[in-house]
């Protein structure tokens, strides 16, 4: 997608609102250690009504938790086992 693009609702002509989430998290493994995961951040674009994106943000939210405790798996079964 080009920088001069922008999506529009198929239904009405109208520019769809973008929503940006982003995330990431520190780990403390001890010893004045911390490891960061991420950052992980997902662009959407949505129906430009306050219920659609509402629920965008929170689906989108919801997507990155999940990335990121699979990532903090890993990264934490790596440890353990060194």
């Amino acid at each position: 997608m080009s920088e001069d693009f922008w999506p529009v609702n198929e239904e009405t002509g109208a520019p769809m609102a973008k929503i940006m989430v982003g995330r990431e998290e520190k780990l403390n493994i001890g010893n004045y250690s911390n490891v960061t995961i991420g950052p992980a951040s997902i662009t959407k674009f949505v129906r430009d009504d306050e219920e659609y994106v509402r629920q965008a943000y929170k689906d989108c939210y919801e997507l990155i938790e999940e990335i990121l405790k699979e990532k903090r798996e890993i990264l934490l079964e790596e440890i353990s086992v060194k």
